[in-house]
């Protein structure tokens, strides 16, 4: 390779690398998690009534009772955003006959006009009060047979909620 050759190759590798920011390019910004404080997410004594305790059978009433919009026509991204799971308790500092469904989503942050200023990502652990209504048979003086399905009210006995959105610094 002759000298002229090698000065084009090398002045060619060296933009490239300077076009890629290799070498004193910006710095990449990070991503930092910030608390957004008051979080609310639904009134402790809040109640619903599902016809089963799997997080399917619970999503929609749940939403109806957040204080975030998560059911209406202009809340689909809210919607679409929402994660659920449920259980019985079984951590440390559960209490023992509650049922927790823990979850996600997102919610717009409104100024004063309900303009949508950020989105803000909603964590939170909530413990239901379960009573169980129905699931009896019984036959009338008639001798016919009828079957009520169960159904459950749920009451919001604690709420653990942690709000953030994310900040490039």
């Amino acid at each position: 390779m002759k000298l002229k050759e090698f000065k084009l190759l090398a002045g060619i590798m060296i933009l490239l690398v300077l076009l890629s920011g290799c070498i004193g390019g910006q710095k990449e910004k990070k991503k930092v998690r910030v608390y957004v404080t008051p979080c609310m997410i639904v009134d402790e004594g809040s109640r619903i009534k599902v016809n089963g305790l799997t997080p399917k059978q619970i999503k929609r009433p749940l939403a109806e009772i957040f204080l975030d919009d998560l059911v209406s026509p202009s809340a689909k991204k809210s919607w679409k955003s929402f994660k659920l799971s449920c259980r019985w308790a079984l951590k440390k500092d559960e209490v023992k006959d509650n049922y927790y469904c823990e979850g996600r989503y997102k919610a717009p942050e409104l100024d004063e006009n309900d303009v949508i200023k950020r989105w803000v990502n909603k964590g939170f652990k909530i413990g239901f009060k379960v009573e169980k209504h129905g699931g009896e048979t019984w036959i009338d003086l008639k001798g016919k047979k009828h079957v009520e399905k169960p159904f459950y009210y749920l009451q919001v006995d604690s709420v653990k909620a942690k709000c953030w959105v994310y900040k490039y610094v």
